[in-house]
């Protein structure tokens, strides 16, 4: 960080220094004029101090709110078994355990091409302590690709139809985050409270888009308290006893990514939801090529 004041002091003190010399040699109207340029000149530097102090507080600002909004990783709340560092599905040939190959090899075979370079970990956990089966989370520094993890107790059978819903299921989570390419969605313009755990998603992603259409700032309120009443799960699944039409599953009620991600699921698998409401969410992604694009692809390995 540059010392901007010290500099500034430094740059007075010339100013100061270097007519002093000539005041005693010139007239009382020559030293006038030199007396209205320095303290015009000083004036400048005081006002250019201010600003560079007020651009500098406002960059601390900055930094302190990133670090503040820094996503916790479901990976701190599992016990690591094993863990490979990927580059596309033929680079699965390295890992040496067959169950953990060919289930990296089913995720492979499930996601479009495209998405192949977004992943650059694999992850197998363990444990009984935790609620999930598997999980995927962007990577540090950039969080531009991402990690997925699955508990060791889903790999004998990687062509299940459980773990087929469940892979499909955790591409959503990925997929939510990417561009729609209509630019920014105007709607959820301030981050939700609900957010400061993991991170407000960008205004253009398509998770923003299907949260302007389904949610609002009321659910979000929900939401929130689900997650700070210590069993989330019961309280979403106690509210979809009262909400079915709304949402495709219990789990989605819990938040708009699982709400985003299940729909996704749904529509990807070729799903009937009950309600009206959750058949249009299911609905939502035919308006988008891409989406159609990963649904015939995924169906040609189901």
């Amino acid at each position: 960080m540059r010392k901007l004041i010290p500099r500034g002091l430094l740059l007075a003190a010339v100013l100061f220094t270097t007519p002093a010399a000539t005041f005693a040699q010139t007239s009382g109207s020559v030293q006038e004029e030199y007396r209205e340029t320095l303290l015009r000149l000083i004036d400048a530097l005081q006002q250019q101090i201010y600003l560079l102090q007020q651009q500098l507080s406002t960059q601390s600002e900055e930094l302190v709110g990133r670090v503040e909004t820094n996503p916790v990783g479901f990976s701190e709340l599992v016990k690591e078994k094993a863990s490979y560092r990927v580059y596309g599905a033929d680079d699965t040939s390295k890992i040496t355990d067959l169950e953990h190959r060919d289930y990296l090899q089913r995720i492979y075979e499930l996601f479009p091409d495209k998405y192949d370079d977004k992943l650059r970990v694999f992850e197998v956990f363990t444990g009984d302590e935790t609620e999930f089966d598997a999980f995927v989370e962007t990577l540090p520094p950039t969080h531009e690709t991402w990690m997925y993890a699955t508990h060791e107790d889903l790999l004998d059978k990687p062509q299940s139809s459980i773990n087929t819903e469940l892979i499909v299921h955790e591409l959503a989570h990925i997929v939510s985050y990417e561009p729609t390419g209509d630019g920014p969605i105007s709607s959820f313009s301030d981050c939700h409270e609900y957010f400061d755990l993991h991170g407000c998603p960008a205004k253009d992603t398509f998770l923003v888009a299907f949260m302007t259409e389904f949610w609002t700032e009321v659910d979000l309120d929900r939401v929130e308290q689900f997650v700070n009443s210590g069993d989330a799960f019961e309280a979403a699944y106690d509210y979809y006893e009262d909400h079915k039409r709304s949402y495709v599953s219990d789990y989605a009620t819990i938040g708009p990514e699982e709400d985003f991600a299940e729909s996704f699921m749904y529509f990807i698998l070729g799903r009937d939801a009950f309600g009206l409401e959750a058949e249009d969410k299911i609905s939502f992604f035919s308006d988008y090529s891409e989406m159609i694009d990963i649904k015939e692809h995924v169906q040609k390995y189901e």
